[in-house]
């Protein structure tokens, strides 16, 4: 009985080494935040290391599971259902996540071939420039409409990168963030070159009203034009 407890009293970390785990701990917490999921696992594995701390362990196998790397997540999560004690909330998470097939990497568009082309109508129609009017008021609203999605979508995934008071991470998976994350950059593009095309638009509708030459007036077309969706690229 009194070997026993000793075997305890000895393989019990010291206050120095719990100190240093909970400062890797922390460390991990903000590289996990700061979406440097890579870093962030090693941190949590060395402080599951030195504490032997289950929850450690259960993120270090999600972090790396979210910076892509498959087999090492894996692995860890092998390791956490062979530890005794696990909670079933714990324990299902972790059968869960190891008997997941990885997920097919999420292939990135081309923003400028999803885009609509504005289409103006023939010069030699009266109600040409009203139409091409209208169709640069609907296109800035639409990039106007397609910037507050855009920010909209940033706002929830900075939002589900953060983690729950218990000290167990939560977080946006891997693939799901670098697919929102190149959404949000395609969508941030559409939005600049529809409202500079559009008020590329509008800009030629004004003066071709104003203007008793038709050509002359068109002319401005692809100047304009060229110039706002530049600046919309910046948008």
């Amino acid at each position: 009985m009194y070997a026993v407890l000793l075997m305890l009293a000895l393989s019990a970390p010291s206050p120095e080494v719990i100190r240093e785990a909970e400062l890797l701990a922390a460390k991990g917490v903000a590289s996990y935040r700061a979406q440097a999921f890579e870093a962030a696992g090693d941190y949590f594995y060395r402080a599951y290391q030195l504490s032997g701390e289950p929850t450690q362990l259960r993120n270090s196998a999600k972090a790396f599971d979210d910076a892509g790397q498959k087999d090492r997540a894996r692995k860890y999560w092998g390791e956490l259902l062979e530890l005794d004690g696990l909670s079933p909330t714990d324990r299902a998470e972790a059968e869960a996540r190891y008997a997941e097939p990885p997920l097919p990497r999420v292939e990135k568009k081309d923003a400028l071939a999803e885009m609509t082309a504005v289409m103006y109508p023939a010069p030699s129609s009266q109600f040409a420039p009203w139409i091409i009017g209208a169709t640069g008021l609907a296109a800035i609203s639409g990039g106007v409409v397609l910037y507050v999605v855009s920010s909209n979508k940033r706002e929830t995934l900075v939002a589900n990168l953060d983690y729950r008071e218990d000290g167990k991470i939560t977080g946006t998976r891997y693939e799901d963030a670098v697919h929102t994350k190149d959404e949000i950059t395609r969508m941030r593009i559409g939005s600049g070159l529809a409202v500079g095309l559009g008020v590329a638009a509008v800009t030629t509708s004004i003066v071709w009203l104003s203007s008793s030459d038709t050509e002359k007036s068109l002319a401005i077309v692809p100047v304009s034009g060229g110039a706002l969706a530049a600046f919309g690229a910046v948008w």
